[in-house]
């Protein structure tokens, strides 16, 4: 199937790797579709990704990993009630885009640092299907296939180079986003 990416084909560093490179893209759709967002989301956001980018560089979970991945998880349970609504004609509220962005985000982004965390492929997985949900709330087809480009990229070096589990992947490997 095509644009189907399985990251069970990849070592654990470069799927902790891919993991934060998603959320990093999607972290991007944050200034367009969620202007109104605090300091201290953005904060966590970035936290957790970097975190995430530093593990997969140096192929081990670097310190403070566990408290990223609560701190985004917080965030993103409370961003479904922290943006404004908008009330329709009949009275009721309905929740701005902003706010299911915001909850893929944060999840997307905990999840890419959990990754780092566990060996197996869950975490990197459940970040995968939290961006793709930001991309998709946000009608961003283009980060859909920007995130399937970086995935056969990263497939097809670490099938020719051979890479195993152990093998460090920086943010540098993609490219810019």
């Amino acid at each position: 199937m095509e644009g189907r990416m399985n990251l069970e084909m990849l070592p654990h560093l470069a799927r902790v790797a891919f993991a934060a490179r998603c959320a990093r893209r999607v972290q991007t759709l944050l200034s367009q579709f969620a202007p109104e967002i605090s300091e201290e989301f953005l904060e966590t956001v970035e936290q957790a990704i970097l975190l995430a980018e530093r593990s997969s560089t140096d192929g081990r979970p670097r310190a403070g990993l566990a408290q990223a991945v609560e701190e985004a998880e917080r965030r993103a349970r409370g961003a479904l009630g922290a943006g404004p609504g908008r009330a329709s004609g009949n009275g009721t509220v309905h929740v701005t885009l902003s706010a299911p962005v915001r909850r893929a985000v944060a999840y997307a982004a905990a999840a890419a640092a959990c990754a780092a965390l566990e060996t197996s492929a869950r975490a990197a997985c459940k970040s995968l299907a939290y961006a793709e949900e930001a991309a998709h709330a946000a009608d961003a087809a283009h980060v859909r296939a920007a995130m399937v480009s970086d995935f056969e990229k990263l497939r097809q070096a670490a099938g020719r180079e051979g890479w195993q589990d152990e093998e460090p992947v920086s943010p540098e490997f993609f490219g810019p986003l």
